[in-house]
């Protein structure tokens, strides 16, 4: 009898380990697949490229990413991060160019958007920093290195030419009491010569000429 009743016993524990394993897997699963009703960005690129947006949960939490595929074929994850946090923070297609895009995140008002150029044929990253300004139509953007000594150092990186160059130096001190560069930095104006940068401190504004 003792030896039915031990039986048993191990039999309960073993159902219940079971159900809770399979229960953990359920949860780690994807619960939605290109939610397209959540993620308010476009999310389709020339070429038969396009992002889709899915959610998760494990024993961490919920979570929602950002996966580029072709066609149907999966290249890579382009960002994951908790379900709760903004769309804008998670990131979005900010501009498409022939053979890549330029994906940006956002975390808050009043600081620094970080952009990544993102090749669309294997999701590698050409490009990173923190986004200063841009022109679309002219492929031209303003930035800062996201990390490291040479974090204010502005490079304009001209994608039509190819062509990625330092151009001076951000004046952090002299932006105001929490600057980010795109306060006091901008593209003032572009032709297919030359890009006028803008520099506006707290004492004056000087435009500084750059050939392409």
């Amino acid at each position: 009898m003792r030896t039915i009743v031990i039986v048993l016993l191990f039999g309960f524990i073993a159902a219940c380990s079971s159900e809770q394993e399979q229960e953990q897997k359920s949860n780690e699963q994807e619960i939605t697949e290109n939610e397209s009703t959540s993620y308010p960005f476009p999310t389709d690129l020339e070429g038969g490229f396009n992002i889709k947006y899915s959610t998760s949960a494990d024993s961490s939490g919920a979570k929602q990413k950002l996966t580029l595929y072709k066609n149907e074929t999966e290249v890579r994850v382009l960002s994951e991060t908790r379900k709760e946090a903004k769309s804008e923070t998670l990131g979005y297609i900010e501009q498409e160019f022939a053979e890549s895009f330029l994906f940006v995140q956002k975390f808050g008002e009043e600081r620094p958007i970080y952009f990544r150029i993102i090749e669309k044929e294997s999701g590698e990253e050409i490009k990173k920093g923190i986004l200063v300004d841009h022109k679309k139509e002219e492929q031209v953007i303003l930035y800062l290195p996201q990390t490291g000594e040479n974090r204010n150092n502005l490079r304009l990186f001209d994608i039509k030419n190819n062509k990625d160059q330092g151009i001076g130096k951000f004046l952090e001190e002299e932006c105001g009491p929490y600057p980010t560069a795109s306060q006091c930095v901008g593209i003032s104006s572009i032709d297919e010569n030359e890009v006028i940068i803008s520099y506006k401190y707290a004492w004056d504004e000087t435009l500084q000429s750059v050939k392409r």
